[in-house]
């Protein structure tokens, strides 16, 4: 028997099985943070064009005033189920500028970010209001 247990105790093979799965979940880890990484810029993307798009609604007169921009900022977003912590717009020389804010906790799918509360993703648009009149 002692036979039997030393051999077991020498033979080598098996050291390749039991480094994979010691590194097993480091890369199950890096995967995880690589797609929250990827759906945060993703939803940034997705964002950006909503602010886009409606930034430039208000600049050629489709929208009239800077709350009706707010609301249809917020409602696009709500419709890609993207909830703003803040949308904020203000027309200052011709220019419309409109920065909206979104907690990145919300456009992760994984969960890497939960214990990351302050982090914020910024979408930034400013457009130059058409038949600007001084």
């Amino acid at each position: 028997m002692t036979r039997h247990f030393d051999n077991f105790c020498r033979r080598e093979d098996g050291g390749p099985t039991v480094e994979s799965i010691l590194w097993l979940g480091f890369f199950v880890m890096l995967f995880g943070l690589l797609v929250d990484v990827a759906m945060i810029f993703n939803g940034q993307a997705r964002a950006l064009r909503v602010v886009q798009d409606q930034t430039r609604d208000f600049s050629v007169g489709e929208l009239t005033t800077v709350d009706e921009l707010r609301t249809e900022i917020t409602n696009e977003l709500q419709a890609l189920q993207i909830n703003p912590s803040a949308v904020n717009s203000i027309v200052i020389a011709g220019v419309v500028s409109t920065r909206v804010e979104i907690p990145a906790n919300q456009l992760a799918i994984v969960g890497f970010f939960t214990s990351f509360p302050g982090l914020q993703v910024d979408v930034v648009a400013d457009m130059m209001i058409e038949n600007w009149e001084v």
